[in-house]
């Protein structure tokens, strides 16, 4: 018995603890607006949101270039607050190795990848997997073939924008995995005459992308979850009254998995706006991933609703995949539901507002 007692304790590695996001999302308290910058994740210690919308969210009052025409690159300085609602949790395990890295790309319509090495602190042995436990779309970047009227830092109106993580690979010494990161954004037309500048300029839109990954390397079970949503929101014609655009029914949007209690995250998304009609870009009101194993749901929703700024109706189409990872230990989970004010710092940098875990 004795000797049976030593085999089983040899076969448990040292402690490993994991943090990932399980769901993020933000909404806008006043109106529907562009995409600067979204960021949201977690690290170790500390949830993390920053919510951009352009000058209708900050109050920047932009200074245009000489021969650039107010007229048509208008821009309508505002304030604006970002409800944020995060969800994360945190494993600690014997029989999973965790480990962290982040990919930092430069993407646009065709998309750019890189092969992340995401070292682990002790020798693995079983099933990688990879989930995204953060990440970040910036639109302060120079546009494509140098300067023009328009200030990319105003954000973009995004038509496809989207993050997948390839296969996870456990190199051969054990101690590190790869996987590659991939991700994509392509802006898409205003069709408003004060906006000129922004249509003009939408084929050299160029976003900077953070990926921030989390692998666990586990002996238990895992299983892939793909989760396809829709919906299709009409619009009065009347931008005083736009017309409602009720929340989905989550009973349509279930997460089935036989696991107890398992890790679940998202490897990839992507959401594709205005499929159906006039083939522009979208102004956002509300943005989510969620994946909730408790509440058995698995969701990714958008919305553009906008009384009194809202010009168009809105549909999208999204696509991703939920990773569910058996880690062989309890898992603590917790929310974040804040509202933030919108910042830059003196450099003109997004603020990132954070809560300790």
């Amino acid at each position: 018995m004795i000797w049976v007692l030593l085999g089983l304790v040899a076969c448990s590695g040292p402690e490993s603890t994991g943090v990932w996001m399980e769901s993020g999302g933000y909404g806008w308290e006043f109106f529907n607006h562009r995409v600067s910058h979204v960021e949201l994740g977690v690290s170790d210690t500390e949830a993390f949101a920053s919510i951009v919308g352009g000058t209708s969210t900050t109050g920047v009052v932009t200074e245009l270039a000489e021969g650039c025409e107010a007229a048509t690159c208008d821009e309508f300085p505002f304030f604006d607050n970002a409800e944020i609602e995060l969800s994360w949790a945190r494993a600690t395990s014997t029989d999973t190795v965790f480990g962290v890295a982040s990919a930092v790309l430069v993407v646009d319509a065709d998309g750019e990848a890189l092969t992340l090495e995401v070292p682990l602190a002790e020798r693995a042995k079983g099933e990688p997997i990879a989930i995204i436990r953060g990440y970040s779309f910036d639109s302060f970047q120079p546009l494509a073939g140098g300067d023009a009227c328009y200030q990319p830092g105003n954000g973009w109106l995004p038509k496809r924008m989207g993050i997948e993580l390839g296969d996870a690979i456990l190199s051969d010494d054990r101690r590190s995995v790869s996987v590659e990161v991939a991700g994509h954004f392509e802006a898409g037309p205003t069709f408003e005459a004060e906006r000129q500048c922004l249509d003009a300029v939408i084929d050299r839109a160029r976003v900077g992308l953070r990926v921030d990954v989390l692998v666990a390397v586990t002996r238990g079970e895992a299983q892939a979850i793909e989760v396809d949503d829709s919906a299709q929101y009409a619009f009065s014609g009347d931008s005083a009254d736009p017309g409602e655009q009720p929340e989905p029914s989550m009973a349509d949007r279930a997460l089935s998995t036989d696991l107890d209690d398992p890790l679940v995250g998202w490897s990839g998304f992507e959401f594709v706006f205005h499929e159906v009609g006039e083939d522009r870009g979208a102004y956002l009101r509300t943005f989510s991933l969620v994946a909730d194993v408790q509440q058995g749901v698995a969701s990714g929703h958008a919305t553009n609703y906008s009384p009194i700024t809202q010009l168009s109706a809105f549909d999208y189409v999204f696509s991703g995949t939920v990773q569910a990872v058996d880690v062989g230990g309890p898992i603590e989970r917790g929310q974040v539901s804040e509202s933030i004010e919108v910042a830059l710092d003196s450099d003109g940098a997004p603020v990132v507002v954070t809560w300790a875990l």
